[in-house]
């Protein structure tokens, strides 16, 4: 290559990633692509990476701090390029190469813990992003352990309160006491991905966005459908259990659910699980809720104008909408009424694992498949905190 055609490949070079040639005057990036133009070794992709990632450190004056979140994010989906390319088939190998992707972009800003706390703290509020666009996983509260099981204390029946004249006997609570064990289980995912994917490409902002997105929301909706129903799943579904409170409906339609028949489905649960009625729920469909809220009486009155205000409720119960409650048929539930929040116990293990590997056909196709997975587990507290309403 003749200078004058190295040059207009730099200048072009640049063009492409949006760099002008007086913004490598730059003693470091000047230095930077001289090295890069004499390694026949590097690919144009790896290039563009490395001018990419000195440019934006330059412009930044690699200020501490500036740039963190895109730092994350290219640490993360580094990682998963590392695991495909090695065949990573471990969680300790995957940890080992996230940790080296970590020191190697913060070694010199001095974050506590390499800044591993900050990668971890910035995928799982994306995460948690995810999560926030399912209603019914929102509600839920999450208690993380280290361990594989977990075994909670339960104690029923109640202590009582009296009037006592001096110098008498206290008389005792009758009680029982028990616990309940909830085990961990694994809830997992696959994504396939073509090499082009996978290859430079692909932005980092866009293949972080798929990791996310496309295992967490699949997360997300098989959480819902097992609090739900159970599914043959590993956890316990309300809507099928036959201990949950059931008020069965003289309507044959969701719509036609009277007041009243409401109204004993929340006299059906008692007042001792009515902790905080701030996490009394309702859960229906949304073709449910649109049509409850159109209803109207003989006189052209809406029957339950409180579904049209900001914060929708059914006497004093909040709405969450689930595309996992049962369709409108005979025998199924239109409404589940109660607090998930309080009496449902919902275990996470810290951690996840991810995988890259060929399946059947892949190879050939130039493809490559992520599987992750992540430890999770729940158990009801008490059944009879949860009361349905169900159509005949």
């Amino acid at each position: 290559m003749t200078p004058e055609e190295l040059k207009a490949f730099q200048e072009n070079f640049l063009k492409e990633l949006g760099i002008t040639m007086d913004s490598i005057m730059d003693e470091k990036l000047s230095a930077k692509l001289a090295e890069m133009n004499t390694d026949s070794a590097k690919s144009l992709d790896d290039m563009k990476e490395e001018i990419k990632k000195l440019s934006k450190g330059l412009e930044t004056n690699e200020l501490k701090g500036e740039g963190a979140e895109e730092k994350a994010k290219s640490i993360i989906v580094n990682t998963f390029k590392k695991v495909k390319k090695f065949n990573v088939g471990s969680e300790e190998q995957f940890a080992e190469i996230l940790n080296e992707e970590v020191k190697a972009t913060f070694q010199n800003e001095g974050t506590a813990g390499d800044g591993a706390e900050f990668v971890f703290g910035l995928f799982s509020k994306d995460v948690y992003s995810i999560f926030e666009q399912f209603d019914l996983v929102k509600e839920l509260s999450a208690l993380p352990i280290n361990a594989t099981s977990i075994t909670l204390p339960r104690y029923d029946g109640w202590t009582e309160a009296y009037w006592l004249d001096e110098g008498s006997n206290y008389t005792p609570s009758k009680g029982t006491t028990w616990s309940i064990k909830v085990d961990i289980y694994k809830l997992g995912a696959l994504i396939t991905l073509t090499d082009e994917m996978l290859s430079d490409d692909m932005t980092t902002e866009t293949l972080y966005k798929l990791i996310i997105k496309e295992v967490w929301v699949k997360f997300a909706g098989k959480i819902e459908d097992e609090v739900l129903n159970w599914t043959g799943g590993k956890m316990e579904g309300i809507l099928t259990n036959a201990n949950v409170k059931v008020v069965t409906s003289t309507a044959t339609a969701y719509k036609d659910i009277t007041e009243n028949e409401i109204l004993d489905a929340d006299a059906e649960i008692d007042t001792k699980y009515n902790i905080n009625k701030n996490n009394n729920i309702v859960v229906m469909l949304k073709s449910t809720f649109n049509k409850l809220r159109q209803k109207r009486d003989a006189n052209g009155v809406l029957v339950y104008p409180e579904l049209r205000q900001a914060n929708k409720s059914i006497f004093d119960y909040r709405v969450v909408l689930s595309n996992k409650m049962p369709a409108e048929s005979t025998g199924k539930a239109g409404l589940l009424f109660g607090n998930i929040k309080d009496f449902y116990y919902y275990i996470t293990k810290q951690d996840f694992s991810a995988e890259m590997g060929h399946i059947a056909g892949d190879f050939q196709s130039g493809k490559k498949s992520l599987r992750i997975d992540k430890r999770i587990g729940w158990k009801v507290k008490d059944w009879k905190a949860f009361a349905k309403v169900v159509i005949s």
